[in-house]
């Protein structure tokens, strides 16, 4: 069994976080804060870029607004 890439374990939390924004079970601000944090702390932001990082959690958010 392979390992994940890190893009898409940050794509998975990014949808888990966009459905709870959709339930009004946390705050978009909150979310997207927390996401981006991760991203930094991962290495995502040095590997993508921020706009691949911000392109990636648009995406995953835009499904549930």
């Amino acid at each position: 069994m392979s390992t994940p890439a890190a893009i898409d374990v940050f794509v998975a939390r990014c949808q888990a976080r966009a459905i709870l924004v959709a339930h009004g079970q946390e705050h978009l601000a909150d979310a997207v804060d927390e996401m981006q944090a991760a991203a930094i702390a991962s290495g995502l932001v040095e590997q993508l870029g921020a706009d691949g990082v911000q392109a990636a959690m648009a995406e995953a958010f835009a499904r549930w607004r």
